[in-house]
């Protein structure tokens, strides 16, 4: 018989309640029930139905396995179902996101060997009584929402709010950890070891195995992507199945590759019409996927040898290029909306720099995307600047003449609106830019 814990009882009985308002409230009911029956109708069209029946089949496949070789029993039922559901599950619907099999495994192994997975590990292995729990898992509940919320706002108070609901999420944690080792040592049970280490291990275990089937869907949804969009390029006629197959062979099983097939090579591949050539496309390919990831690690070397170093190199570029990529591309984005802000909607500026960028370019590799900008009275001249993490300044601006594209770069940032009077302005539309904009500092990796 399956045995459920306080914590999963009141789980169950909060995940009901909410369901229960959804429904009953009139207001909330009008307003979600329409997506929400939209969302579940999406799960019973053929293509998925086929993906989640081949995911369970695994799964069962596994656990049968497992239980053939001595490492599952009964008494992992319900531990297992809560994987399979709340952890493998998610995984699969995001299979058409994986870039390549580094990335998954690495994911896959924060989240089953991580401290939070640990944590969570844990602390079920103690609950509070019923009438503490339900509480408690509404208030956590509750705060996870505003700090989840508070993240994505750029306002001071918004963020200050997420601080502070991150905190109580912490002092409650903090507490139930204490909590937890004082039960488990007042109660110990060395009886209860081994079923322990099954519940751990399975945790890890499990997960892991599920990710063979989540590479092989992330390769498959990646390839039937790839051979619908070669029509596109082929006046709307289905490839030969010969050239398919060669496309197919030709990403030697990769989930890198088959992400990263983009661009010319779809149209280039889409031109050939025998196996051979097909072949021979898909091999240049290759090489200079391998000649682009070598540059990548070069680039991210660079930047890591040479973070923090003051000085140019013999091209006279500075040596820290730490957030150049980013910010040159922040900084561009918000010219181009500037642009458009006058051109298309008001015939000025906008002087309210939260309706016109977008920290998009940014969110990922600093704590700080903020920019600075100044607009004039009269609303018919800008310009902005951002301060990279190495000391280095680069600004953008536009006047009334919406054709000019001004630039800027610095060890200090821009005093004063663009004008061609200024040598610290280039006008990139009519003139060369500057060193530092023109240097391709866009490799990612």
């Amino acid at each position: 018989m399956i045995e459920f814990t306080n914590r999963e009882i009141a789980s169950i009985i909060v995940t009901i309640g909410v369901i229960a308002i959804l429904f009953l409230a009139p207001k909330i009911r009008t307003s979600v029930g329409p997506a929400l029956r939209d969302v579940l109708w999406s799960f019973f069209v053929r293509p998925i139905l086929i993906v989640l029946g081949i995911y369970f089949a695994y799964a069962i496949l596994v656990v049968f396995g497992a239980w053939e070789l001595g490492f599952w029993n009964n008494a992992l039922l319900k531990d297992t179902a809560i994987i399979i559901i709340f952890t493998g599950l998610p995984m699969v619907f995001r299979a058409n996101k994986v870039a390549s099999g580094t990335v998954l495994v690495r994911q896959a192994i924060k989240e089953t060997l991580g401290v939070s997975a640990f944590l969570v590990f844990y602390l079920g292995l103690y609950s509070l009584p019923i009438w503490g729990e339900i509480p408690l898992q509404i208030v956590l509940g509750f705060l996870g929402i505003m700090a989840a919320f508070a993240a994505h706002q750029k306002e001071q108070a918004s963020r200050r709010v997420g601080t502070v609901a991150n905190v109580i999420i912490a002092g409650i944690v903090l507490w139930l950890i204490i909590q937890t080792a004082v039960a488990l040592a007042n109660a110990w049970d060395p009886a209860e070891v081994p079923k322990m280490v099954s519940t751990f291990a399975l945790s890890v275990w499990l997960p892991l195995l599920l990710l063979l089937l989540i590479y092989f869907l992330a390769f498959y949804m990646s390839c039937e992507m790839i051979l619908r969009s070669l029509t596109t390029f082929n006046d709307q006629v289905k490839l030969p199945l010969r050239v398919r197959l060669a496309v197919v062979l030709g990403l030697h099983f990769s989930a890198h590759l088959a992400s990263s097939f983009i661009g010319r090579w779809r149209v280039d591949v889409a031109k050939v019409a025998t196996f051979r050539d097909a072949l021979k496309t898909m091999r240049a390919y290759r090489e200079a996927d391998r000649e682009k990831v070598a540059a990548q690690r070069t680039h991210q070397k660079r930047l890591k040898d040479f973070a923090g170093v003051k000085g140019v190199d013999d091209q006279g570029r500075q040596l820290d290029r730490r957030e150049f990529s980013a910010t040159k591309q922040a900084l561009t984005q918000l010219f181009y909306s500037q642009m458009g802000q006058h051109r298309n909607r008001h015939g000025h500026f906008q002087a309210d720099l939260d309706l016109v960028y977008s920290d998009y370019h940014l969110r990922k590799v600093t704590l700080d995307p903020s920019v600075e900008m100044k607009v004039r009275k009269d609303k018919q001249a800008w310009y902005a600047w951002r301060r990279t993490i190495g000391g280095w300044y680069f600004g953008v601006g536009g006047t009334s003449d919406l054709d000019s594209q001004w630039q800027f770069d610095g060890p200090e940032p821009p005093r004063t609106f663009p004008s061609s009077l200024n040598e610290d302005w280039t006008n990139a539309t009519k003139s060369e830019s500057s060193l530092e904009w023109r240097t391709a500092d866009d490799i990612q990796s």
